[in-house]
């Protein structure tokens, strides 16, 4: 009777954890074990539940951060098309030919992070903080969009009521949460209409 108990309380945990491990294998990466017990096979248990939440996170953050770099990539791809559209006019070409330059080397600094992010054992790419100007950030990200605007129908205007903005940040993660704000802007706006960018100060 005695061994029966034995081998019960043994047998049961053990294909639980099977099971979980099984699941977790199959794809099922919210599997678990949940085993309380102080033993040995407890602290398996433990260890096996630890790993599963560091690799669905690691998966969770890969399949974000690839998400928004596509995202990300839509946007010089858009940009490029109508830099073609224009450069296939004169009064354009010099422009559109220097607005295609410059999306074709955005193109490759978001390959050279998808690389990055690939390489790395991380789930994401590090966050590089530096001393930038915010108020030149958004003035070049505005010169940049103009010529898009334009071929819209729209107008685009930048103002800096706040003077020099120095802050510490990241200068790619300032510049895509900018760049989409201003992008949308341009895209749902009625042709005709004037958008303006405005930089200053709160509390």
């Amino acid at each position: 009777v005695f061994s029966w108990l034995l081998a019960v309380d043994l047998v049961g945990p053990l294909r639980q954890m099977a099971e979980s491990v099984g699941r977790f294998g199959a794809g099922d990466l919210d599997a678990r074990m949940h085993i309380t017990r102080n033993d040995e096979i407890g602290q398996l248990a433990r260890s096996f539940d630890q790993m599963a939440d560091r690799i669905s996170s690691l998966a969770q953050a890969r399949r974000r951060l690839l998400q928004d770099i596509s995202h990300e990539l839509r946007s010089p791809l858009a940009r490029l098309g109508v830099g073609v559209q224009l450069a296939k006019r004169e009064d354009y070409r010099a422009n559109a030919l220097g607005q295609m330059e410059r999306e074709i080397n955005r193109l490759g600094e978001l390959v050279n992070n998808l690389l990055a992010v690939a390489r790395s054992p991380r789930p994401g790419l590090e966050s590089e903080s530096q001393r930038l100007r915010l108020d030149l950030l958004v003035e070049e990200i505005v010169d940049g969009c103009r010529l898009e605007a334009e071929a819209r129908g729209t107008g685009i205007t930048v103002s800096n009521r706040a003077g020099d903005v120095e802050l510490r940040g990241d200068h790619e993660l300032l510049w895509r949460a900018v760049e989409n704000v201003v992008r949308n802007a341009i895209v749902h706006s009625p042709p005709q209409s004037v958008i303006e960018v405005t930089v200053e100060r709160a509390n």
